[in-house]
């Protein structure tokens, strides 16, 4: 049968010191991020790895555990602090939600590009024209590429709409074009 080690955080005396500072601890420096009950299993853990070094002729077992007790206080109250200063850039994420989320992305991205690419397959020739010209050039580009006015292209990319809506796309469509006079072409 094992003998029980004299330091021994289930200590009625022990149990009791490791409780008073992981309250004080809790309200003085955590905040809301750390919970009172997740300080006391820091400080446990703590003196089960440091009760190891335990010396009977230089101390006794309830003055050594309020040592390391005192010292880990210490050092949990220069981290959280520390964690203030600094707080970190991105909330801690595993790797695998990160894959997951590009992952996802991805995904997305190559649907729309499928979309886009059906809802232009039935677009008329003359349409078709301006939506490959548009999807790397501007309205004025366009314009001039196919020796139309700003007005006609404008009223074909309106036309283009229809189909694009039709595959659930209208959402990329949000921003109809500007026809204002401002923006007319003065030929």
């Amino acid at each position: 049968m094992s003998q029980k080690h004299p330091v021994d955080p289930e200590d009625p005396i022990i149990a009791a010191l490791i409780r008073i500072k992981a309250a004080q601890i809790a309200r003085s420096k955590a905040g809301p991020t750390v919970s009172r009950e997740d300080i006391a299993q820091d400080l446990v853990v703590d003196l089960l790895v440091r009760r190891q070094k335990y010396n009977p002729a230089l101390a006794n077992p309830l003055a050594f555990a309020r040592m390391i007790i005192d010292r880990a206080v210490g050092n949990i109250g220069r981290a959280l602090r520390a964690r203030k200063r600094h707080p970190p850039a991105l909330p801690e994420e595993s790797m695998e939600s990160c894959i997951d989320r590009r992952q996802e992305e991805a995904d997305a991205e190559r649907d729309l590009v499928i979309d886009v690419r059906e809802a232009t397959a039935q677009l008329p020739d003359e349409l078709q024209d301006v939506a490959e010209l548009r999807s790397t050039g501007t309205v004025v580009e366009v314009a001039r590429k196919l020796g139309l006015s700003r007005a006609t292209v404008h009223k074909r990319i309106t036309r283009m709409r229809k189909p694009f809506a039709r595959k659930g796309l209208e959402i990329y469509l949000q921003n109809p074009p500007d026809t204002s006079e401002s923006n007319r072409v003065v030929t």
